[in-house]
């Protein structure tokens, strides 16, 4: 039994109809986010990594999305080992130990290093605040032993 154009059409309404409100569920659901509270202990691991992947994922391209701060420790994992500042190589268990000055420990990996090692050697240390970093082409060039470009 056919109904002839008349029925194709309310098949059309009915369709474009769901496609819409498919549509406004979707962007309410992504415009609420997560509340702020979302049940993690204050302070929790989760939560300060959630909020620091949410500031590198709204950072412009190409900038640092925080500066180093005096009492930050630069490690350098190249190479499958720790390095620190200096190029000397470090054991993960001294990092474990927190800063006397409460400063972070920062992280610096080759940017074209698998991301399977980077969270390899992100398991390794215990640190409470940890942030990864890329390094840069100047320091990609000293440590592949080229000197300063």
């Amino acid at each position: 039994m056919d109904d002839g154009p008349a029925g194709h059409a309310m098949t059309e309404i009915a369709l474009a109809m769901a496609m819409g409100f498919f549509c406004l569920m979707v962007l309410a659901l992504v415009s609420t986010g997560t509340p702020e509270g979302d049940g993690q202990a204050p302070g929790s691991r989760t939560g300060t990594a959630a909020r620091a992947v949410e500031a590198l994922a709204t950072a412009p391209a190409g900038t640092a999305a925080e500066a180093m701060r005096p009492s930050d420790r630069l490690v350098v994992f190249h190479g499958g080992r720790f390095l620190g500042a200096d190029r000397r190589p470090l054991e993960p268990a001294i990092l474990d130990a927190p800063a006397p000055d409460g400063g972070r420990l920062v992280l610096a990996v080759d940017p074209a290093q698998p991301m399977a090692e980077v969270l390899a050697a992100r398991r390794r240390l215990a640190a409470d605040e940890l942030v990864v970093t890329p390094l840069d082409a100047a320091w990609l060039a000293v440590l592949e032993g080229g000197g300063l470009p």
